[in-house]
């Protein structure tokens, strides 16, 4: 095929993309690989419209061609990294993002793509430098000051997260995650006040959004106010009444309140599913006296323990199973 009707093809194809023709464009990008297999292009952009389409596999060969072929451009790499992710291939798509930021050391969005999936691997401090690179890089864009606050959350230094959250705030006052990771680290430091606080100015604008009213229910539940957490909290339920995070923390609440019964009647069910969270199984294990049933707490613990938990989860079993052997 002539270098001429390749360029039409690859045209054409590019064209019908525009015009949401998805199989006009796929036709066109596969005639030109029949003819030329190493075609930078069609790779890529056969690549990405399958991995958007779920055709994971196909998608992760054509990438990793167009990658080859082009050595001085990042692109096919960072997509590589979203189709392997996709495909849950955590240390593939890792190896693919840190090398398009090799082949691009500042590009924003490959170092944030690769901060994410430091993330989700709990390499939590891989994950701060990236997103402290990319704040460094483009600090008018408050996704890495955001996602950088989130991870300082996790790492236990809600200091420096206000810090850096309150300039993600500056940036994008209408972002919604960014005054609820905001609110967590004021919980973090006991700032229960200013946690309220702006947990209750973003409700103002996101009244939809659960997670700020979950979190507005603890601050609220730590502060003593118990009755006011319960109501917070029933507002959380009454939009995800299917979020178990939720439930547990009406049960505690409500354990709290001193009504261990009525506490383990919302706790039971999320008790009774195939995959118990670990925050239920310690809250359980904390009401077993009153209930009497220390013995069925134990054995959910160790349940819960032989699964794939976190260090920290394991060390809070660890100290409940040493409670009830005290108690």
């Amino acid at each position: 095929m002539s270098n001429e009707r390749i360029e039409q093809l690859l045209t054409d194809a590019n064209a019908a993309i525009d015009a949401g023709d998805i199989g006009r464009a796929v036709a066109g990008y596969q005639e030109v690989l029949a003819s030329e297999p190493d075609n930078y292009e069609a790779c890529l952009m056969l690549g990405s419209l399958l991995g958007e389409a779920g055709q994971l596999e196909q998608a992760a060969a054509l990438l990793r061609s167009a990658a080859a072929v082009r050595t001085d451009d990042a692109t096919a790499s960072i997509t590589l990294g979203h189709v392997l992710r996709a495909m849950g291939d955590g240390a593939g798509a890792i190896a693919a993002l840190e090398e398009a930021v090799r082949r691009e050391p500042r590009d924003y969005d490959a170092i944030c793509t690769l901060g994410s999936m430091f993330a989700e691997s709990e390499y939590r401090a891989e994950a701060v430098a990236q997103f402290r690179q990319a704040a460094e890089i483009d600090p008018q864009r408050a996704e890495a000051w955001s996602a950088l606050g989130a991870m300082l959350i996790l790492q236990d230094d809600a200091q420096a997260a206000v810090d850096t959250l309150k300039t993600a705030r500056r940036i994008d006052p209408e972002d919604r995650e960014i005054p609820l990771q905001l609110g967590m680290a004021y919980i973090q430091l006991e700032r229960l006040d200013e946690a309220e606080s702006i947990l209750q100015e973003a409700l103002s604008q996101h009244a939809s959004y659960p997670d700020l009213q979950f979190w507005l229910a603890e601050a609220q539940k730590r502060h003593g106010r118990l009755a006011d957490a319960l109501l917070s909290n029933a507002a959380a339920r009454s939009m995800a009444p299917d979020n178990d995070q939720y439930v547990i923390q009406a049960a505690a609440i409500t354990e709290a309140q001193g009504d261990t019964d009525a506490a383990f009647a919302l706790l039971q069910p999320v008790l009774q599913s195939d995959d118990v969270p670990v925050e239920a199984a310690l809250l359980f294990a904390l009401m077993s006296r009153t209930l009497g049933r220390m013995n069925d707490a134990r054995s959910l613990l160790d349940s819960v323990a032989s699964k794939d938990i976190t260090p920290e989860q394991r060390g809070k079993i660890d100290e409940v199973m040493i409670w009830l052997e005290t108690v």
